[in-house]
This record gives C-alpha cells, sequence and structure tokens, in this order.
C-alpha cells in the first residue's frame, strides 16, 4: 500500500518502524515527538489486527497527552515547512487542529 491511501490518524510500518500518519506527507514515529516527512509514493504495511486480545484501553490523560503530542510535532513540521510553501502552512495547522479535536471526543 502507499502512503498516500492511508486515512490520517492511521497506523502503520515503514522502514522496520511503526508510525501514525498525522499529515498529507507526514507522520510520528512511535515514542517520538515530531512529524516526518514521508513521499506520498512510500510504500507502507497496514500491521495485521490482533484477534486474541484486544488492546489496553488509554486512559482519558494518555489519549489527550498522546493528541497534544501529535499536534506539537505537526506544528514544528508545519513551521518548518513555512519556508517552501506558505500558503500551505494554515490549512495544514487546521487540519491537525481538527484532528485534535476529533481525538479528545472519541472514547
Amino acid at each position: 500500500m502507499k502512503f498516500a491511501q492511508l486515512e490520517i490518524g492511521q497506523r502503520f510500518r515503514y522502514r522496520n518502524a511503526d508510525y501514525t500518519k498525522t499529515g498529507p506527507l507526514q507522520a510520528v514515529e512511535d515514542g517520538a515527538n515530531s512529524a516526518q516527512l514521508i513521499m506520498r509514493s512510500a510504500d507502507v504495511q497496514i500491521p495485521a489486527p490482533q484477534h486474541e486480545s484486544d488492546p489496553p484501553l488509554l486512559s482519558d490523560r494518555d489519549r489527550l497527552r498522546r493528541a497534544i503530542d501529535l499536534y506539537h510535532g505537526e506544528c514544528k513540521a508545519i513551521l518548518r515547512a513555512i519556508a517552501a510553501d506558505p500558503g500551505d502552512a494554515l490549512g495544514r495547522l487546521e487540519m491537525r487542529y481538527q484532528a485534535l479535536l476529533q481525538a479528545l471526543e472519541k472514547k
């Protein structure tokens, strides 16, 4: 599967590391706070669903912390990208803000 085919917020594996897609060209590696640029055409793998046990539910505090960390990482990536395309920065920031709000609404 290609990176461009993933939905924002979807988890995937790329170059032997696990990531979460945070924008059209960005993803955050598990355990990291900053977004990385990933080409749209990059080959990625979707993790196989685990049927043996459900993943542990995150506490509200952990979900909030993860959402804020993703938002912060995307904001830093946007600031770095402003020099290349200043017109796109506000749209990308708004998309991340909406994703943050959606993450807070999920239970």
